[in-house]
């Protein structure tokens, strides 16, 4: 990915939006406790961008490159330099973000993306593996720019006391690698009362955007990309990723994970072997 490639999907998928300093501040708070992380690589901002400004702040050594020539992967000095890497990338290029990000070593980082993105090609195994988590962010407004149609409800936008447009993102996550140190912002959210889930095959049962998953359960189920807002690595394990799964009447459903409850945990809810 380029600089032309960021530019492109400024214009063309409208895929520009500036992150908060609200949401900067609640997300990357918990780094300030990692004393190893001394040295900041944020690709694919400017100057003046919120994840820069709170890394200065915070007196972090910093480098950017969001708009240099080449973009972020002429920059692989500074991703080597780096202890940890912050941004927000443009959503429709995650792909091939993620694939420059980790590397072969794994570089820690912290970047906003959303559940679309959570699901991405490259991702699979870290889930499996249990080397990545999300959560969710309290503010999750973004400035877009004015020209911008409103392709959404009236409720996804406002402008605030600067003047700027700004765009409500529900689907926006952080994710990170750097589990070992992540502190209550990744608590799984409570469980809601069970809808009416489908059945992928006559073992399986899965589970919709809306359908809430017993806290506890028997066997595999196959969930939507929503359900990684309850995921405890601690009591579950995410065994496989189907991209385009039918259920029991041939019907194509949306992407599901394939998730085992532990059996620690189904015995202490009393759900048996």
């Amino acid at each position: 990915m380029r600089k032309s490639d960021l530019d492109k999907a400024r214009k063309t998928k409208r895929d520009e939006f500036y992150t908060q300093r609200c949401t900067v501040d609640e997300g990357l708070a918990w780094l300030l406790n990692i004393p190893s992380f001394k040295r900041v690589y944020c690709p694919c901002d400017t100057a003046t961008s919120a994840f820069v400004n709170w890394a200065l702040d915070h007196d972090y050594e910093v480098r950017f490159s969001g708009e240099e020539d080449g973009g972020y992967e002429a920059h692989w000095r500074d991703r080597d330099w780096a202890d940890v890497v912050i941004t927000n990338p443009p959503f429709s290029l995650f792909r091939d973000f993620y694939k420059w990000l980790r590397g072969d070593e794994g570089l820690p980082f912290v970047v906003l993306s959303n559940l679309n993105t959570l699901c991405t090609k490259g991702l699979e195994q870290d889930w499996i593996s249990k080397k990545i988590r999300s959560f969710v962010p309290t503010c999750k407004w973004f400035a877009i720019p004015a020209y911008y149609e409103n392709y959404y409800p009236s409720t996804h936008y406002k402008y605030n006391d600067a003047g700027e447009k700004m765009f409500q993102v529900p689907g926006a996550r952080w994710l990170t690698n750097v589990v070992r140190d992540c502190p209550s912002p990744l608590r799984p959210k409570p469980w809601r009362p069970c809808c009416s889930p489908i059945l992928l095959d006559d073992k399986t049962v899965s589970y919709g955007a809306k359908d809430s998953v017993p806290e506890a359960w028997r066997g595999e189920i196959a969930v939507t990309p929503t359900w990684i807002d309850y995921y405890d690595p601690d009591k579950h394990d995410i065994t496989k990723w189907d991209n385009n799964p039918k259920d029991m009447d041939g019907n194509w459903v949306y992407k599901r994970y394939r998730v085992r409850c532990q059996d620690w945990w189904r015995e202490k809810c009393g759900c048996g072997g």
